[in-house]
């Protein structure tokens, strides 16, 4: 059965009533407060994946429509307005999938901690001294861009000869 024919199976009436101009009691739409839209949609966050997936956009098709119909469980509308309800849901899904990566990410990154090694006593020590030389200015840069993610970074020295992975993978540039 597809989500329109769902919406208008008989005893739904109870059901909260989604429409983009909410006007009576019971009615409601995706950008107002206290429906539990929101509430719902992380719930499903937390408990419905197999996997993780950078954005809504990459979820298997399947898993979106079983979100969708899982919304028409929920909720009521007019059949007609299906492809209007879907959009929006798509979008408010987008949107609250997308702060709570974000969120996640921002948790993660909290206390963690980094430790850059080389070979390059010059390059640690400008790094260390956040010096900026014109010709590594672009190294420089991405190092610093890229350590500012990070709580706590230390960049240390390694002799030529223990840094083996460094050593193999010039040494296979060069071939």
């Amino acid at each position: 059965m597809i989500v329109a024919e769902l919406v208008q199976q008989p005893g739904r009436e109870h059901l909260p009533y989604l429409t983009p101009c909410p006007k009576g009691r019971r009615q409601t739409w995706f950008n107002r407060s206290g429906n539990e839209i929101s509430a719902w949609i992380n719930n499903m966050m937390y408990s419905n994946f197999s996997k993780g997936y950078p954005t809504f956009t990459h979820f298997p098709a399947e898993d979106q429509e079983m979100w969708f119909r899982q919304v028409a469980q929920e909720f009521t509308w007019n059949p007609d307005h299906t492809n209007v309800i879907r959009d929006a849901f798509v979008h408010k899904v987008m949107d609250n999938y997308g702060k709570q990566i974000y969120e996640w990410k921002q948790k993660w990154i909290i206390n963690q901690s980094l430790t850059v090694l080389s070979d390059s006593k010059v390059l640690i020590s400008m790094v260390n001294a956040k010096e900026s030389r014109p010709a590594l200015f672009g190294i420089l840069f991405n190092i610093y861009h890229f350590s500012s993610i990070f709580e706590t970074i230390c960049f240390m020295f390694i002799p030529h000869f223990e840094n083996f992975e460094a050593d193999y993978v010039a040494s296979q540039f060069w071939l």
